[in-house]
């Protein structure tokens, strides 16, 4: 049987008070689009302004008399002797009354002077918060608001750095904060709540349930599904609808007790509904019994298991009369009670026209399990009066398969939007366990060209606006600034995320140029952060100890209990056997104090402590277990705990799946960001985990490709939506990642292809005509290559042959229309070139380049190196598109290659006997051999005469 037991774990549930979403469920107010906020109190603002004038700094004081006459302008200016003046308390005696006191004292019966207060503060200080709670009150009030004269006249006081600073914070997780804990009066319902509020509302309003109401509900990962939920039940059905039931549908076993923790902390009378084999268990949980004794579960089928509950609720008073507010169930017990509730009776609290069914992540899994499939479509085709179907990833009604539409004939579809500009940051970067390597990836890195990026951007708004939050603050900082053609430290890029990224960072993005799209490709390091790898020995496991993982790493896998062991430490069997010698006597320990306390308790015959107590074991600072969790335990487990690692997954031991949840939910926020690190700070999950987890405290995801593999974009989506705070998602298969971020993990051949061709040939020209070192020349190539082979591949021995193509192109070609900058334009032939020119040219291009290209030929790939190579030539020469003097210089450009070692000997005789063995009728590769031939057979003369030496 399902052991739901955690539910109402009393550490989890006041973990759940604690948190800021709690507080605001009971001070929310509803929407408004014409919000009015509290006007700032001027006249105390007059007073601490002349205060600061005459006791700040002097090269501020000007600011303070600037603002103290924009405050009271009828007021006469400051003169030194009013400032004195105004320096003196109200006894006559020097004092500090700068007006912040009186504020203070009036907040208790004037509540809206918290605005005023909150924007004097910010004046006075330089932090990135005051900037950019300043610059929300001065957009609130207008630009010819005093708010905004103040915020143009602390800027300009600020050193550069803190101007950075606050730009910077725009595009952080910091702007989000800061607008939140932004002091406008009581917190309202977000646009997308109320209209959900609403248009529940009005259909529960009417007397015909004709036509139903079905709703969409697609807004972001993390932006609230469970509590909307949860204010549907509190603030709608409870007050004005009593007696309706909000069936909450889950896609997972923690889903479903996530929810049910909800429940227990804001007092709603709820059940829980789950499968039981084939038949299903109704429980009631302690909290809304009034009779603890009657309870429990049992099996059997829905109606009658719903029934029985309701029964027994009634008759012992449970609270809210014996009828629950909410139900929640996985999905299959979902689809139970909705067909079910069809041809149930008016009497029947459980009849459809009485059910608000709240579909949460409704197509989890469909593409794994045609199972999945099949049940989410009997949900979909039995739909009671109202229906919420909560997904960041189903689309509109329109987008939808037609199977979610095969329900009631009659009803009205409605998709309610959230476009996801709140998003947290997240940095992207791949690892290569082989070569224990991690590697920052920007934007520009997940196409294989500017063309192919302006596709995406253009084809599907929402991948689009996605995208945005895998900018880095700096990197948005610098994109936008770019993009308006001013200093990064500018006011004007002051301000809150979500707008930041709506109206700059977007329209930078639409409007990155080629030109650009290649700087940032090809820069290393700095704020773009590309092509610069870090050494992280040990691969995943290094990566969890450097000191950036300071809040909660979530690892994604196929095989979590594997590797658990593996980032726990079990690598190493002589350390690991230690391990579990020590823990067992840890556990021996705690088994012999239990023993003590309890016959301590009977000796002291204390009747307030109970004998039977339950002892504890500590596994490291902040890990405790008790010791019946404990034994529910193998030592693997235990010594994985002891780490901070833990393996959670749908069939995990409680003990793990209570600090699973204590993990996700309250760690410390001061540990987040101090070098610190929770007491469990890496959770290894599996595909369960991905979907509606709640994990504020996480701030890396790792996702291996052993289940990444297996995940659709509605899937990956939802991984990076675990992220809640500012972080980072590693990926260990570029392929996979662009899945991810583009919805495609594949281009065409031949897109692949031209980017390889376009990218190595201005890695060429640049080092060309920067005069570069063969060892610079080298590092340019191997940045393209290096960059190829992971968004796409580049062929064995294609890189050689580029190269020639490139040099032949500068030595016997006019420029190319795409070469557009002077400086490599330059480096073509100006007029027309005879034979020997070119010869000549072409010959000083291989001697600079032939170190290089003996790396490519011979070091790099030996072997498909030289082929691809002297392949290239052949195609080269037996064509005019270069030059129409190639074909007859055949003979001596081979030589040529030959007489510098960029081939070899063995390679040129072998490549010409198989290629000579079968030509093609073409007349120009005639034309090459007829004069290659010449050198070929010089060739194996000269080797032949060789050996009858040797």
């Amino acid at each position: 049987k399902t052991d739901w037991s955690d539910i109402d774990d009393k550490d989890i549930v006041a973990a759940v008070k604690a948190r800021p979403s709690f507080r605001v469920m009971k001070e929310l107010v509803p929407f408004s689009e014409h919000e009015v906020v509290p006007p700032l109190s001027l006249t105390h603002a007059a007073t601490f302004f002349a205060h600061r004038a005459s006791n700040d700094m002097m090269e501020k004081r000007e600011m303070w008399r600037a603002l103290y006459s924009l405050a009271a302008p009828d007021a006469p200016p400051l003169t030194e002797e009013k400032k004195k003046k105004r320096s003196k308390d109200k006894d006559g005696a020097d004092g500090p009354s700068d007006g912040l006191e009186e504020i203070r004292k009036a907040l208790t019966h004037e509540p809206d002077l918290a605005r005023t207060m909150q924007w004097l503060k910010a004046l006075t200080g330089t932090s990135t918060s005051d900037v950019l709670t300043l610059k929300l009150i001065a957009e609130e009030d207008g630009p010819q608001s005093v708010a905004m004269r103040a915020s143009r006249l602390h800027w300009d006081l600020l050193p550069q750095e803190n101007k950075e600073e606050s730009v910077v914070a725009t595009y952080s997780g910091l702007a989000s904060n800061v607008a939140c804990g932004y002091a406008r009066g009581a917190p309202r319902r977000r646009k997308e709540q109320e209209e959900l509020v609403r248009l529940v509302g009005d259909h529960l309003g009417r007397r015909d349930p004709s036509p139903a109401m079905h709703i969409i509900m697609s807004t972001p990962p993390g932006s609230g599904k469970t509590f909307a939920a949860v204010m549907l039940s509190l603030h709608l059905i409870r007050p004005r609808h009593k007696g309706v039931i909000l069936v909450y549908s889950v896609p997972t076993k923690t889903v479903l007790k996530r929810v049910g923790q909800e429940c227990e902390a804001h007092g709603i009378v709820y059940w829980t509904a789950s499968r039981d084999a084939d038949q299903f268990q109704v429980r009631r949980p302690y909290s809304v019994r009034t009779n603890r004794k009657h309870g429990g579960s049992l099996s059997g089928g829905i109606v009658a298991m719903l029934n029985s509950a309701w029964q027994t609720a009634t008759q012992q008073g449970d609270r809210g009369g014996g009828t629950p507010e909410v139900i929640i169930a996985d999905i299959y017990t979902t689809a139970a009670i909705m067909r079910a509730a069809q041809d149930l009776g008016s009497d029947s609290p459980f009849r459809a026209d009485n059910l608000v069914l709240f579909f949460d992540e409704p197509n989890m899994g469909i593409h794994l399990d045609p199972a999945v499939k099949t049940i989410a479509s009997r949900i979909a085709r039995f739909l009671p009066r109202v229906a919420i179907l909560s997904s960041a990833t189903l689309g509109t009604w329109g987008e939808a398969a037609s199977w979610w539409r095969a329900g009631r004939a009659v009803a009205t579809r409605v998709t309610i939007t959230q476009e996801p500009y709140v998003m947290p940051v997240c940095e992207l970067l791949l690892l290569d366990e082989a070569t224990e390597s991690l590697r920052t990836v920007n934007i520009t890195q997940l196409t294989p060209s500017h063309g192919e990026l302006q596709k995406v951007l253009s084809s599907n708004p929402r991948t689009r606006r996605n995208l945005l939050r895998h900018f880095s603050p700096a990197q948005a900082a610098s994109l936008v600034a770019a993009d308006r053609g001013i200093d990064v430290a500018s006011w004007d890029l002051v301000g809150d995320m979500a707008t930041a990224r709506e109206r700059l960072v977007e329209p930078a993005l639409q409007n990155l140029s080629a030109a650009a799209f290649d700087e940032i490709r090809r820069t290393r390091g700095g704020v773009w952060g590309g092509n610069v790898s870090t050494t992280v020995p040990g691969g995943l496991n290094g990566v969890l100890e450097q000191s950036t993982c300071r809040g909660v790493t979530m690892v994604a896998t196929a095989n979590p209990h594997e590797l658990a062991l593996r980032l726990a430490g079990a690598a190493s069997e002589e350390e690991w056997a230690k391990s579990k010698r020590r823990l067992r006597r840890r556990v021996r320990e705690a088994v012999k104090a239990a023993v003590e306390a309890r016959r301590a308790i009977v000796a002291q015959k204390d009747e307030s402590k109970d004998e039977f107590m339950v002892g504890t074991l500590e596994l490291r600072p902040g890990v405790q277990l008790s010791l019946a969790e404990a034994d529910e335990l193998d030592d693997d487990a235990l010594v994985m705990l002891g780490s901070g690692v833990a393996c959670a997954h749908e069939a995990a031991p409680r003990g793990v799946m209570r600090l699973f949840q204590q993990a996700v939910l309250s760690v410390p926020e001061q540990k987040l960001g101090t070098g610190g690190r929770p007491p469990i700070h890496t959770l290894v999950v599996n595909y369960s985990a991905i979907y509606g987890t709640d994990c504020p405290a996480v701030d890396t995801l790792v996702l291996m490709n052993d289940l990444g593999v297996c995940l659709s974009w509605p899937d990956l989506q939802q991984f990076i939506g675990r992220l809640r705070r500012d972080g980072r998602a590693i990926f260990t298969s570029m392929e996979t990642m662009r899945r991810a971020t583009l919805g495609r993990d594949s281009f065409p051949e031949r897109v692949l292809e031209q980017a390889r061709e376009t990218e190595l040939q201005k890695a060429v020209l640049r080092s060309l005509a920067a005069k570069s070192s063969a060892a610079d020349a080298k590092a340019a190539i191997t940045q393209v290559l290096k960059l190829h082979l992971e968004i796409g591949h580049f062929p064995p021995g294609t890189p050689a042959a580029l190269v020639l193509r490139t040099l032949m192109q500068v030595a016997a070609g006019p420029a190319p229309v795409e070469v557009n900058t002077e400086e490599e334009r330059g480096l073509y032939a100006a007029g027309a070139l005879t034979a020997r020119d070119i010869l000549l040219r072409f010959k000083g291009l291989l001697e600079a380049w032939k170190d290089t290209l003996r790396w490519l030929t011979l070091g790099r790939e030996s072997g498909a190196g030289e082929t691809a190579f002297l392949s290239e030539l052949e195609s080269l020469c037996s064509s005019t598109n270069i030059s129409k003097l190639l074909p007859a210089m055949s003979e001596h450009l081979l030589k040529l290659t030959y007489d510098l070692d960029i081939v070899t000997e063995a390679t040129v005789i072998s490549w010409a006997t198989e290629r000579q063995a079968n030509l093609p009728d073409v007349a120009g590769v005639k034309a090459f051999w007829a004069k290659a031939s010449r050198f070929v057979d010089w060739l194996s003369a000269a080797e032949e005469e060789s050996d009858d030496e040797d």
